[in-house]
């Protein structure tokens, strides 16, 4: 085996060995973050959940970065703009975007092959359910750990006054530890259909460009990972929330740390080769949307070149894996970190009709039941 080192400009040989045992850790090590693992059952949902992941050391204080919404629940206390991955049945793509706002980071990912068996609505994965697969899988790089009961799709539960869908994942290193991935439909007269933010993709770009992977892993190195290791740390502070791009023609420069209305740190990263439109385009974004991104692109086995596109509204990120096609769109804000929504749309999940269930007289309020159930949800199985 051969030593090879990941650096910014490129690959550096470290050396050789023939020692059995550091090959094995060096092979499982490479399985553990490789995506093109993982079985088509889950690798699409995975994929998905990995644009907006924060890493683990984040992922703590991740409800304190969760939006508050106008809408209150019966205590008074605000409901929050949570994230919720839907499967659209009419267009067979996932969803990830915040319910509750106007505005946020959206990941639509279509799959190259049929995730669920026996699909006939809309289905979202609970909030406790995601929450853990973040938090014990993805975010630690550990997801093909877990085995997945069904290879090929996610089956159809059996119990119809139920979740319409069930995965199991079982740690292969650990029989105690396993996540159940449960999928509902919204049911007319049983649960509210919830909008969630969906991004309008009609619209002309003021900027756009093709790069190769390697130019984010480069940011990802030089940029990205240095202020997840320092900078992130502070990210509720108001001198961390907002952070400024500037996109030329022949590169991109992102700073951040924001005092007394300067920015202290500026990076710049060239373009492997210029590109056309605008001259020059200045945008502000939240930390806590744009840095999960740039460091999730960096992540994935991705051959083809990325279209980046930009305007005053959006950026957005197009590229596809072996397992789906990919649009991120990161919403710009205003320079004190108000998202702006002129790309943005709503998304109205279709309805199942409803079962006879007679003993239930009051709506169910899943979103309301995920915050109930989250101390549970925090507590490995």
């Amino acid at each position: 085996m051969i030593l090879v080192k990941r650096s910014a400009t490129g690959y550096q040989l470290l050396g050789a060995t023939n020692d059995a045992e550091l090959v094995e850790r060096a092979a499982l090590a490479n399985f553990k973050h490789s995506f093109s693992a993982l079985p088509a059952s889950v690798r699409a949902l995975i994929e998905t959940l990995r644009t907006q992941c924060l890493p683990p050391h984040i992922l703590k204080i991740q409800r304190d970065l969760v939006d508050r919404s106008h809408q209150k629940h019966d205590d008074g206390k605000h409901k929050l703009s949570m994230r919720r991955l839907l499967y659209r049945h009419s267009t067979g793509d996932f969803l990830l975007s915040p319910v509750r706002a106007h505005a946020g980071v959206v990941t639509i990912a279509k799959p190259k092959q049929t995730v669920f068996a026996d699909m006939a609505a809309d289905t979202f994965l609970s909030s406790p359910a995601r929450l853990a697969l973040e938090r014990r899988a993805i975010a630690n790089y550990e997801f093909n750990l877990y085995q997945a009961e069904a290879a090929e799709q996610i089956q159809r539960y059996g119990s119809e006054d139920s979740a319409s869908h069930m995965l199991r994942l079982q740690n292969l290193a650990d029989e105690s530890d396993y996540l159940h991935l449960d999928f509902w439909h919204y049911e007319q007269g049983v649960s509210p259909s919830i909008t969630q933010v969906d991004v309008d993709l009609l619209g002309e770009s003021d900027w756009h460009h093709q790069l190769p992977l390697s130019w984010f892993r480069h940011l990802s190195l030089e940029v990205v990972d240095k202020w997840f290791d320092s900078h992130a740390h502070h990210i509720k502070r108001d001198h961390q929330r907002v952070c400024h791009v500037q996109l030329t023609k022949d590169a991109m420069t992102l700073q951040f740390v924001q005092r007394n209305g300067a920015f202290e740190v500026r990076r710049e990263q060239a373009f492997p080769t210029a590109t056309t439109g605008l001259v020059s385009l200045n945008l502000y974004f939240l930390t806590k949307d744009l840095m999960p991104v740039l460091k999730a692109i960096a992540d994935f086995e991705i051959s083809d070149p990325i279209e980046v596109t930009a305007d005053k509204n959006v950026w957005l990120f197009t590229f596809a894996t072996d397992a789906a096609d990919y649009v991120i769109a990161v919403p710009t804000t205003n320079e004190r970190g108000v998202r702006n929504t002129g790309a943005f749309t709503f998304y109205q999940p279709t309805l199942k009709p409803p079962h006879p269930f007679e003993h239930m007289d009051e709506p169910f309020d899943f979103e309301e039941e995920a915050r109930l159930w989250q101390p549970m949800m925090d507590n490995p199985q």
